[in-house]
């Protein structure tokens, strides 16, 4: 069994569905996509203005949506860029999560 240790600190893990090829963390305001068979950094992505504070995948892991106090946004693993993005008007985003029966609907919790 091999077993890596990420270099930082990340606040937020989250392997992908079904194959769990790939794991997003999130250490301060950006997003680092690794590939746990080859042991090595795909993607990294960048966008958001504060630290994210939470990630979740779609159910067929092809694409990742991430939050932070100011905006959600919506990545594709596909190509890595973020492919929608939802800025909040007042209130302060902290979560997400993809409807397990609707997956084109994507919840997101908040506070203020």
């Amino acid at each position: 069994m091999h077993v890596s240790i990420l270099s930082g600190g990340s606040t937020n893990v989250r392997f992908q569905p079904r194959t769990g090829q790939f794991l997003a963390a999130a250490a301060d305001n950006v997003v680092s996509i690794f590939d746990v068979e080859t042991d090595r950094r795909t993607q990294l992505l960048q966008g958001h203005n504060t630290e994210v504070h939470s990630l979740c995948w779609d159910a067929n892991g092809d694409f990742l949506a991430s939050v932070s106090q100011e905006s959600v946004r919506l990545w594709s693993l596909s190509s890595g860029e973020c492919i929608n993005e939802l800025s909040s008007s007042g209130n302060k985003f902290h979560s997400c999560v993809f409807h397990p029966n609707f997956p084109a609907l994507l919840v997101i919790g908040g506070y203020q």
